[in-house]
Parts: C-alpha cells; structure tokens; sequence
C-alpha cells in the first residue's frame, strides 16, 4: 500500500478485502506512486488462490500501466466540455445577432422608414457578415482538444473580438501593453462574450 496514491489507498484497501471475502474477481484502476514522487495510473487485475479444501490462501494478479489511456480519456472529455461550451455560445450569439437582422428587416420594409431604408439595409449587411464571422469563428475548433495551448497576444485577441461587434455604434478603446499569455485558442471566444454582454447589458 505505500505505492498507492493517498487519495486512491481507501478504496483498493476495500477491493482487496472484498475479493479475498466473496472470491470474486475485482478489478481496480488507481494512482501509484514511484520513489521519485511520479504518478502513474495503473489497472489491477488478481485471481484468488484457493487450496484443497477451498480455502482462500492469497492472490495473484497483474498491474498495466494505462497512463496513456488515462490521459487520453482525460482530454477527451475536456475536448467534449470545450465544444458544449462552444456550441452553446455560438448559438447564442448568433440567434441574437439574428434576432437584430429580422427586426431591422422588417423596419426596413415599413413604408414609412422609407427616408432610411438605405441605412437600415447597410445595418442589415453588418449584421449579416458578423453572423457569417461568427460561423467561420467555429471552423477553427473543429479540433479542439487537439490543440495545444499557445502564446497569445492579448490586445490582439480584443481586437479581433471587437471587430466581430462592429455596427454596434459603440466605440471600443483597445490601448493595452502588448503582452501575451499561455493559453487555449478559446481565449479570443472570452473577450468576444464580455464585449456582447458589455454591449447588451452595460446600458
């Protein structure tokens, strides 16, 4: 048990006890830890040893190194909650960004805005084309989770994202320090979302 993750030590400790109980096969995933304070995740599986009358004399088994496996598991279900959460912004962005195009649309066809029809309808391309921009912003994650985290330029990522607001008749002040940070190509996504949410809340 000193090579068993502290974290993992209670519930092997079960498993072993209830195996050499019941007779019952038990097999157990868990962390070990080597001399140099490395952690590996391991799959364990054991056969009971009986003697001649039937008696549980001991166990055998075998332990497989499955930290690859682990990590590959791991990062596909990151990969799955950064394309939910991508999913869900996207979609909401878009429906609203949609929702301003129809109801500039249908002011457009009011006779009596006829004196800025060709206003609203340069309003109706905007919205159009941030639609369009909100699209294309998808296709660059269409491997997420394969992706690395990279360095990024943070006052070029807000710029970026300012741009996909623009015909919102507010003028965003982008005057930060070049300076960059490590992490997920979804950071650009983040700033998009706090100008939205600045935009349609901030009054």
């Amino acid at each position: 048990t000193i090579l068993i993750h502290p974290e993992d030590a209670e519930k092997i400790s079960r498993n072993f006890s209830s195996e050499m109980t019941t007779g019952r096969q038990v097999a157990s995933a868990f962390r070990i830890i080597d001399r140099k304070g490395s952690i590996f995740w391991v799959e364990e599986r054991s056969n009971i040893l009986f003697d001649g009358t039937g008696k549980v004399r001991g166990m055998q088994g075998v332990i497989r190194d499955i930290t690859d496996r682990k990590k590959a598991e791991d990062a596909i279900r990151l990969a799955n909650r950064k394309l939910n959460l991508l999913n869900d912004i996207t979609r909401h962005d878009i429906v609203n960004t949609l929702t301003g195009l129809l109801g500039t649309v249908e002011m457009a066809r009011d006779p009596a805005m006829a004196s800025d029809r060709d206003l609203l309808l340069a309003d109706v391309r905007t919205l159009g084309l941030n639609i369009q921009k909100q699209i294309e912003f998808t296709r660059e994650y269409q491997a997420v989770g394969i992706k690395e985290p990279v360095w990024q330029n943070v006052s070029e990522i807000i710029q970026r994202a300012a741009n996909l607001s623009e015909g919102s008749g507010v003028t965003i002040f982008n005057d930060i320090t070049p300076f960059e940070v490590f992490a997920d190509p979804l950071l650009e996504k983040v700033f998009y979302n706090l100008i939205q949410n600045a935009l349609s809340y901030g009054k």
